[in-house]
């Protein structure tokens, strides 16, 4: 799969090159064009999210084209490819252009993750299915729309090089400074860790439906997961109970996204399988302090690949100025050793602690 991944980014860039330009996707202050003025939409909410055919545009719509920097169209329905390659880049480009009070045509199939899209502030007009999805090549040549960048850019080859487009820090804040503002009372009001642990649950019959043997139709803990969860989470619990730090354990599998994004606002330390849900790290608060511990299934990857390979989240903690520690798994559903996890644990706990002693002493001073 990795290979096949990194072909078609290479691929893609020789193609790019050979027309005289570079990979690289332009800002939408760039990339947009005028769109195509008809009748309207109806407005899409979270209890009427079935994907329609397309209708003509408004002069007030908007058509938005989102595909993964990664190179799969189809990557898109996962959480990794649909918080960097769509959400981020759809929440952008709102906050720049707020005061036209557009609505927002999706024209990309985005799959199950079309709920957590519903749940956001935005006029979204309409979401299209699968036979009408348009990919940012189909969409190239067409005025009637969009093509936003795509910042799911974390893979070692693909973030190392100079002419891939990052989400800048102050995209970053600003996309923050929305969710914050925006997020439920509710929500904020629900319970916080210091610690948290994040447990890998079955997938969403999406995912089950389609199913085959590429990797980009699998989730949860079809695609990994950590044998002996449940021991790993009743350690932390006994490392912690005499401590001032709480601890918990949760799964994210459906779980709202401000919901997500409030878990890792509060988070010290979070443990985590590499997969999805780490995307939530660039919600953490930006303290050196802070530790991200990934369980990373390479033993066997590494041996193909080397230090490539599974390198997103290492990339995104750098890139938003967080620690992160690897803890080896033999492979993607094996049992870990609970106790070099422990380890790591105590090894961001004293970073912590440390941090805390030097503010006390600069309050007594």
């Amino acid at each position: 799969m990795m290979q096949k991944l990194l072909a078609k980014y290479n691929e893609s860039k020789k193609r790019s090159s050979e027309e005289g330009k570079d990979n690289t996707i332009e800002p939408d202050s760039k990339r947009s064009r005028p769109i195509s003025s008809s009748s309207s939409s109806t407005p899409v909410n979270s209890s009427t999210t079935t994907a329609v055919a397309p209708s003509p545009l408004s002069n007030k719509e908007v058509a938005l084209v989102f595909q993964g920097c990664e190179g799969f169209a189809n990557s898109i329905t996962h959480y990794y490819h649909f918080l960097f390659g769509m959400l981020f880049p759809m929440i952008e480009y709102h906050l720049k252009n707020r005061q036209k009070a557009l609505g927002y045509r999706i024209a990309t199939d985005i799959g199950p993750m079309k709920r957590l899209l519903c749940e956001l502030p935005l006029n979204l007009t309409s979401l299209v299915g699968p036979e009408n999805s348009k990919t940012r090549n189909g969409a190239k040549n067409d005025r009637n729309y969009v093509v936003l960048p795509a910042y799911d850019c974390f893979l070692e080859q693909i973030y190392t090089d100079p002419y891939t487009t990052k989400i800048s820090k102050q995209t970053i804040t600003a996309i923050l400074t929305f969710f914050d503002q925006t997020i439920p009372d509710y929500i904020r009001q629900t319970k916080t860790y210091d610690v948290l642990l994040i447990e890998r649950t079955n997938q969403e019959s999406y995912y089950r439906d389609m199913e085959t043997e590429d990797r980009h139709r699998r989730s949860g803990a079809n695609l990994r997961s950590i044998s002996n969860h449940q021991e790993l989470s009743n350690r932390l619990t006994e490392v912690f109970q005499s401590r001032e730090e709480t601890f918990g354990s949760v799964t994210l599998e459906r779980a709202s996204i401000y919901y997500q994004y409030h878990l890792f606002k509060h988070a010290k330390i979070v443990i985590a399988q590499h997969g999805a849900a780490l995307s939530n790290i660039v919600f953490m608060q930006k303290k050196s302090e802070y530790t991200v511990i990934e369980i990373n299934p390479t033993a066997q990857v590494l041996a193909q690949f080397q230090d490539s390979a599974r390198s997103h989240f290492r990339n995104l903690a750098k890139h938003v100025g967080l620690d992160l520690i690897t803890v080896q798994q033999k492979h993607d559903h094996s049992a870990i050793d609970c106790e070099e996890v422990i380890q790591a644990v105590e090894q961001a706990y004293m970073k912590l602690s440390s941090a805390k002693n030097k503010t006390e002493v600069l309050l007594d001073h």
